[in-house]
């Protein structure tokens, strides 16, 4: 599973908010490979990721030409289809990461593979909450995209083009209410500024940073309360909402950009405050 890739970053107190930007960069693989080799702990949590990367070698691509589990029931055949198929994000990440780390190409390829299975297959509709699941496919992408056939690249950069542009154009994101404004609004943001920095693509990237500003002002209170709590009182959209948002946060940081973390609205609403309100 990822946990044990994150749980491995944190371990090596690595910075893992989402490099090259999205993924990790040169200077972070080559000290996680410095940590695994010096460090117990890091070198016994490798060793189980390393048995996930080389069973997924084996593993056949299992994409899904609609990804469905917004609105639906458990029980319902197209959610437990995507269910299943949706366990090949953590496989092609897993298998991008150890590429990284080990330079064997058999790990690249089957990575590659099942990016490719997934750019030829499935079809992005514009739900936010159904296209939050893709962050360790735009992870994988950005840990192997200067390594792989420029050929490939083209289908997977296209695929991810119409993932943002679907959620861009919108009917809902173009509504100053309901899912426009609450923490769907959140998800599209930033799964839209992924594919941005993934891609190095500044209209996306300028798209979502107007946009964050205003989501910022609308959704947030200053007494640290966000719209999501407020209309559902419960805690579980407030933490929904606010984790796409400090993802956002530090990747556009890490790009050199704004601090969307202390950033104050005009009504002096923020992301701070809402982790401390």
């Amino acid at each position: 599973m990822k946990t044990i890739a994150i749980t491995l970053l944190f371990s090596l107190s690595i910075s893992v908010s989402f490099a090259q930007l999205v993924s990790l960069n040169a200077t972070e693989i080559t000290a996680l490979k410095q940590q695994i080799k010096k460090d117990g702990r890091a070198k016994k949590l490798y060793a189980n990721f390393k048995i996930l990367a080389d069973a997924y070698l084996d593993e056949v691509p299992n994409p899904v030409d609609t990804i469905r589990t917004e609105g639906l029931l458990k029980g319902n055949p197209k959610k437990e289809r995507t269910a299943l198929a949706l366990k090949d994000m953590n496989k092609m990440f897993i298998l991008a990461l150890e590429f990284k780390i080990t330079g064997e190409r058999k790990y690249l390829n089957k990575s590659n593979e099942f990016l490719i299975a997934w750019a030829k297959l499935n079809q992005p509709n514009g739900d936010p909450i159904d296209d939050t699941n893709l962050d360790n496919a735009i992870e994988a992408y950005d840990l192997i995209k200067e390594n792989i056939p420029a050929s490939d690249k083209i289908i997977i950069t296209d695929w991810l083009k119409r993932t943002a542009l679907a959620e861009i154009n919108s009917k809902r994101m173009n509504r100053n209410r309901g899912t426009g404004i609450n923490n769907w609004n959140a998800h599209r943001l930033k799964i839209v500024g992924e594919i941005g920095y993934a891609l190095n693509n500044k209209e996306f990237i300028d798209w979502t940073i107007d946009r964050f500003k205003k989501h910022i002002e609308v959704n947030l209170n200053e007494d640290g309360t966000s719209l999501d709590f407020k209309d559902r009182d419960a805690m579980h959209y407030h933490i929904y909402d606010l984790e796409p948002m400090l993802k956002l946060a530090l990747l556009i940081k890490r790009a050199g950009g704004e601090d969307f973390y202390n950033y104050q609205s005009p009504k002096l609403s923020s992301i701070k405050n809402l982790l401390s309100g």
